[in-house]
């Protein structure tokens, strides 16, 4: 029969306490989503904006920041009845497109894209745009969801 003294019992337990302990002092102070520490390679939207032409969506909208990081434009869109069908409802989108910065009309000088975009026939469409960087670590600058009323029935 082997006796342990209690003492060597409470060593595992007291470095379990201790290590928890530290992982959760590491995060206090901390609020708020992560931001890259290298806010230079950064862009943001500025603004974007929408209009209907014919069958079709043009989309355009202006970057702020180091846009010319910019990889490709994410397009993000969900067909709705109307403004009115659940603008307080989480926007889930129903088709999702890529555009190269070439097929999204990117102009490096002015920071700007513009493009059209011909989805199947809706009253209204929710949507939104993302500017996808070249460099791996920094999020995708992500617009608001905005609602375009078409005439299309």
């Amino acid at each position: 029969m082997i006796h342990r003294s209690p003492a060597l019992l409470l060593r595992p337990l007291l470095a379990v306490l201790l290590a928890s302990s530290v992982l959760l002092l590491a995060a206090c102070g901390k609020e708020g989503m992560p931001q890259p520490r290298n806010t230079a390679k950064t862009f943001a939207w500025k603004n974007v904006t929408a209009k209907e032409s014919g069958n079709c969506i043009i989309f355009s909208g202006t970057f702020e920041g180091a846009h010319e990081n910019l990889d490709q434009i994410r397009l993000e869109l969900a067909s709705v009845n109307g403004p009115e069908d659940c603008p307080e409802c989480p926007f889930v989108p129903k088709e999702i497109v890529f555009f190269s910065k070439q097929e999204a009309g990117y102009n490096d000088a002015l920071g700007e894209i513009r493009f059209s975009y011909c989805p199947k026939k809706a009253p209204a469409y929710r949507w939104r745009l993302a500017g996808v960087s070249i460099f791996n670590s920094i999020p995708h600058s992500i617009s608001s969801v905005r609602i375009i009323v078409t005439d299309q029935q």
